[in-house]
């Protein structure tokens, strides 16, 4: 059993899907916001994450495209960002994979 702080309580990992939420959380190492898209890096180490990752950007992907065209389209503010990106934390660019 592992043991991890979230905010003011501590949660137990016993749960197989809390677990994976765990590691894909960990595995995001940083988001570069730029005028056209948004880039996460992650740690590529364990394949399995970077699966799960890249279903979570997918959702991500629908979401941003919503958004943009609510925001776009009703309020004089724009999304600018297109696109979102994988990237490993190392330099290497999981775009196409």
């Amino acid at each position: 059993m592992v043991q991890i702080s979230r905010g003011h309580r501590k949660t137990n990992l016993t749960d197989e899907i809390e677990i994976i939420e765990h590691r894909k959380h960990r595995a995001v190492r940083d988001l570069i916001v730029s005028r056209d898209a948004f880039t996460l890096l992650i740690d590529d180490s364990d394949p399995f994450i970077v699966e799960k990752i890249k279903c979570v950007v997918e959702k991500m992907r629908k979401t941003l495209e919503t958004c943009r065209l609510a925001v776009n389209g009703r309020t004089p503010y724009e999304i600018t960002q297109q696109k979102i990106y994988i990237e490993s934390g190392k330099g290497r660019d999981l775009r196409k994979s």
